[in-house]
């Protein structure tokens, strides 16, 4: 595996070593070192644990099934919010049509609208545009061995057998009728893209991703 490439197996140990002192009594992680268990983080600790060599029992304390039980005793990993989904559906561990839709023909938009992305915060900026660039090719990662275990492990069905669209939403919504009117539009555009449309504007997004990346250091900071 690339990891086992990139970090020594000291640097591992102390990243696992990280995860497990932050893990909360119920099993869970939160978004920060004093936070409650959220399934975002949880679900990200879990993957992390297993991708550096925990097993499905492993960790200290018994961290990794105390973290997988929290996941099923919450929802399961389909209540993870949108941007969960999303790195999610890149890994190989949800599929892309249950995401909330992320055009990349938004990027195209005359730069004077209000509504333009390159008018958002920077933070939701830098990662809306290559999600939407992603979204756009529906990429997905190599399906490999630990892949396949963690669609077991992490599921509370089998994963072919998930109505990935049923679960879009699901923990997502928010009762505003500016987000209702929103996620209307970007869903009328999924419709027509996918059936009507054949220009590639994903790749016409992709353009403004290198340099974008390269004009912030690849951070945002």
């Amino acid at each position: 595996m690339h990891l086992n490439e990139t970090f020594s197996p000291e640097y591992k140990k102390e990243i696992l070593r990280y995860i497990y002192n932050h893990q909360n009594e119920d099993g869970g992680w939160g978004f920060h070192i004093e936070g409650h268990s959220i399934m975002f983080c949880t679900v990200l600790s879990y993957i992390c644990m297993r991708i550096l060599g925990d097993g499905p029992f492993g960790g200290r304390n018994n961290a990794v099934e105390r973290g997988r039980k929290w996941i099923h005793d919450h929802g399961g990993v389909v209540a993870i919010p949108s941007w969960g989904k999303t790195w999610l559906s890149i890994f190989g561990l949800f599929d892309w049509s249950g995401c909330i839709p992320m055009p990349p023909e938004f990027w195209i938009l005359p730069s004077y609208l209000r509504m333009h992305p390159a008018k958002m915060w920077c933070y939701c900026r830098m990662t809306y545009m290559p999600m939407s660039y992603l979204y756009g090719k529906r990429f997905v990662g190599p399906i490999t061995d630990l892949v396949k275990q963690l669609r077991k492990e992490l599921h509370s069905q089998p994963y072919d057998e998930v109505n990935w669209k049923k679960y879009r939403h699901f923990h997502s919504y928010i009762p505003c009728l500016v987000f209702v009117f929103l996620k209307l539009i970007v869903e009328i555009n999924e419709f027509v893209t996918n059936y009507w449309v054949v220009v590639p504007w994903h790749y016409i997004t992709g353009r403004f991703v290198s340099p974008a990346s390269s004009n912030t250091g690849f951070d945002v900071g």
